[in-house]
């Protein structure tokens, strides 16, 4: 038997961009590539075979959707994701001949387009306004009771439901929590209330279909800020994942029953440069860069 041919799979996510002074409105393509060698037989299951070559390598079913990052041609440091999880991302699946860089163009051997929907049939949505808490509750299908999470996004603000849709979508009850920049609550995170998150706390555990006494936090950015205090000062908080943030509190300060819990240190971004991408210099590029006037304080916290 010969050498086995060799194929390269290439997988292209293309999604409409929210408005932004930096990108036209229009298209934006996020793409990731995996090369492979085809079985005895000419095909590849991506359940047991290893990618040698592109975004990846090893065994990884997933990782054509995983990797997926902006397009070459893109403005290299976009989010993908969805304002409104009901509707389903356009994913193209080209197959082509041989093991090419991501931005090389070639005929594909085969095309194929499919829909990835992030919401499961059966999950509800639940507009939450109540008292001051302002969300979006997502309910897996059935009676539950379910685990619970709150689902915090950092400083884009507003509300963010796509991937409570996910999460319910895999049997967790999940509040897509905003807390600045939406409906009636403050503009900015200059002063955060835990009060708040402890009422949205309340919310969740409130609900029949959720387990009552014990919830989790899931934070990017700079919700890691909050979500590390939720999980210090508030008992039904019992586990937290964060991601894409050190657990430092940055430019904020947040109280608690009137208290300040933690005070936020300052980025001196001024002595901050920025690249032909528009992306800040790293600190250790550019001396004293990012590093912050004084340092954050946390304050311990006494009942009465």
């Amino acid at each position: 038997m010969g050498e086995p041919q060799r194929e390269s799979g290439v997988v292209r996510v293309v999604v409409v961009t929210r408005h932004s002074p930096r990108l036209p409105v229009g298209l934006l393509q996020f793409v990731s590539h995996a090369h492979y060698r085809t079985d005895h037989c000419g095909g590849v299951d991506v359940r047991t075979a290893a990618a040698v070559g592109g975004s990846y390598t090893g065994v990884f079913p997933s990782g054509l959707l995983t990797t997926l990052a902006p397009a070459p041609h893109q403005f290299p440091f976009l989010r993908l994701y969805r304002r409104d999880p009901h509707l389903p991302w356009k994913v193209s699946v080209l197959l082509r001949r041989g093991h090419h860089a991501l931005a090389t163009q070639s005929r594909a051997l085969a095309e194929v387009e499919l829909e990835r929907h992030l919401m499961a049939r059966g999950v509800r949505r639940v507009a939450v306004r109540e008292g001051r808490v302002r969300g979006a509750l997502y309910l897996p299908a059935g009676d539950g009771p379910f685990p619970g999470v709150i689902d915090l996004f950092g400083s884009v603000g507003g509300l963010m439901e796509f991937r409570s849709a996910m999460m319910a979508s895999r049997g967790i009850a999940s509040l897509a929590l905003a807390y600045f920049a939406y409906d009636d609550l403050p503009k900015t995170t200059d002063v955060l209330e835990l009060d708040y998150f402890e009422e949205a706390v309340e919310a969740l555990l409130g609900r029949p279909e959720v387990v009552p006494d014990r919830c989790g936090v899931v934070a990017a950015s700079k919700a890691v800020d909050v979500a590390c205090c939720m999980a210090t000062w508030l008992p039904k908080v019992k586990a937290v994942v964060l991601y894409r943030r050190l657990p430092i509190a940055i430019d904020s300060v947040i109280t608690h029953c009137g208290r300040t819990l933690v005070e936020g240190f300052k980025l001196n971004l001024s002595i901050m440069t920025a690249d032909k991408k528009r992306m800040y210099v790293s600190p250790a590029e550019v001396p004293n860069a990012g590093r912050p006037c004084g340092s954050p304080k946390v304050y311990p916290h006494r009942e009465g």
